[in-house]
Formats: C-alpha cells, structure tokens, sequence
C-alpha cells in the first residue's frame, strides 16, 4: 500500500512540475524562429523561411539545411557565410507598436555608422515598415533587414557573407526570405 500511494504522489508531482513549467514558458514573451504555424515544428518553419533559393540567390551551395539556432533559423554555406531569420512579436502598447520597435531597430543600425535605407525600395512586396543595411565596399561582412509583417511581428534577415557578393545578389535573397516570413505568418 505504501508503495502504491509512493507511485500515486510522485505521478502527481511529475505531473504538476509538466504543467508548471509548460505554464512558464507560455507566459514569457519569445522570439521564435519562425511565425506560428498550426502543425509545423521549428525545424520545417525554418527549412520554409530559407529554402535553397535563400543561398543560392547568393551566389552559395546550398549543401546544408536550416536549422533554428539560439532563437533563431540560420542555414551556412561553408565558407561563404551564413543567412539568419528572427521573427519576434511585439509586445508594445498601441496602434503603432509594431512600426516604433521597427523604428528603435531602424536607428540601432544607423548608430553603427553605416548607411540605412528606410524604407526599403527593394523589398518585394514592397513595405513602407523596412530598413536595411549592406555589406561594406568589400562585398563581405554583415547585411540587415528588418520589416513588420502582415501580423505586426518584426522581421529581422541578416545575411553574414565571409566571401564577396554582389548587393543585387544580397537583396534577392532577402527578398526572397521576406516574401516567405510573410507567406508562413498567413
């Protein structure tokens, strides 16, 4: 008897710490790899945000698969460098909290002293609520966008290239990522 109620209480309590610790996670604000999709695990959310297109675009084999990585999808390209997607809800106060945590990234990137195009020309389809950042002169180093999408979540693609790609190249790509955050947050 003894036994049995041992069982009974521990069952008990493994249950209550599962559903504490489910409760806890669900309360914290989170940045995901990828917009919530019904049925779909990180892993495919992020295999649909950087597809071979993503690298190839780049001018990049695409011989390795995404992977969600400290909150983030980021698919590498040997030693051609790297494409990284954060999507992020926002978690401000009114109407434009969406466009104000844009625009807190948007001046972010300006105080590293390089050129920021706001809002971003480009960007296909097009979107009043993006900034970007390119490569330096060299053709290498690290390239940022950032958009709201349809859900009012922010966007972030960040193209890391250790080898020279051409800025036509690094805005298809990107354009590229961003057309299918939005087509996943649908």
């Amino acid at each position: 008897m003894v036994r049995m109620t041992a069982v009974v209480v521990c069952a008990a309590v493994a249950s209550l710490v599962a559903c504490s610790a489910e409760t806890a996670e669900s309360d914290r604000p989170s940045a995901t790899a990828a917009p919530s999709s019904a049925g779909s695990s990180a892993g495919d959310q992020c295999a649909a945000l950087l597809d071979d297109d993503a690298l190839t675009a780049l001018g990049w084999a695409a011989d390795s698969t995404a992977e969600e990585h400290a909150g983030r999808c980021e698919r590498r390209a040997g030693g051609s460098g790297a494409v990284t997607v954060l999507t992020r809800a926002v978690t401000g106060e009114g109407p434009d909290a969406a466009r104000d945590a844009l625009d807190a990234q948007c001046e972010e990137l300006r105080s590293g002293g390089g050129y920021v195009d706001q809002p971003v020309a480009w960007l296909d389809p097009e979107s009043d609520a993006s900034c970007f950042t390119s490569l330096a002169d060299t053709r290498t180093g690290v390239a940022e966008l950032y958009l709201v999408n349809t859900m009012d979540e922010l966007i972030q693609v960040r193209v890391e290239a250790l080898t020279p790609v051409a800025p036509e190249r690094v805005q298809e790509a990107m354009s590229n990522v961003a057309a299918a955050a939005s087509d996943l947050a649908s």
